[in-house]
């Protein structure tokens, strides 16, 4: 971009991550998968009618997709760079009306599903638990995530699950 300013020329180059917008992520239901086209053959029409649709904008080699499974919808995505510059997708949805999951994705020309974990799961009737996570970039790449369980309810003398948990994914090769 040239910019002309009483007889100076200002030349503006961009270049690396200032040139390429940040890729974005979005979610909607995927109404394409009720005619079973998302789904193995021996899925029911139900279950096939459950499915979502992540998209991830503004990536090489063009708009990602992934699939997945949700029946009671999902947070915005949030896109994660770690400190090797690799983005990694954290996608929390809910199954079964019961369930909440979070998936991580690494984003690179496609996106790979490397982790599921369970973040909130129903014990007994009006008593849940659930995992709230903090996110650690590791020098050397990767991601870290830290769960710290709580529950909701009267009843929090459950030993399971586990009080905490460390969640280490691998940076890119």
């Amino acid at each position: 971009m040239m910019l002309s300013t009483r007889g100076w020329l200002w030349a503006i180059a961009l270049t690396g991550s200032a040139a390429a917008a940040a890729p974005s992520a979005t979610t909607r239901a995927a109404p394409e998968c009720a005619h079973r086209r998302c789904v193995p053959a021996a899925w029911s029409d139900a279950a096939a009618r459950d499915f979502a649709l992540l998209t991830v904008e503004g990536a090489a080699p063009g708009p990602l997709r992934f699939y997945y499974g949700s029946d009671g919808g999902a947070r915005p995505p949030r896109i994660v760079r770690d400190e090797g510059g690799c983005d990694y997708v954290l996608l929390e949805y809910a199954v079964g009306g019961t369930s909440v999951w979070l998936a991580v994705l690494r984003l690179t020309d496609r996106l790979t599903l490397l982790r599921k974990v369970r973040l909130r799961t129903w014990l007994s009737p009006g008593n849940a638990a659930e995992y709230r996570y903090s996110i650690e970039k590791p020098f050397g790449g990767g991601l870290t995530l830290q769960l710290t369980r709580h529950f909701t309810g009267k009843d929090t003398s459950w030993s399971y699950p586990p009080p905490a948990q460390t969640i280490s994914i691998p940076p890119a090769d």
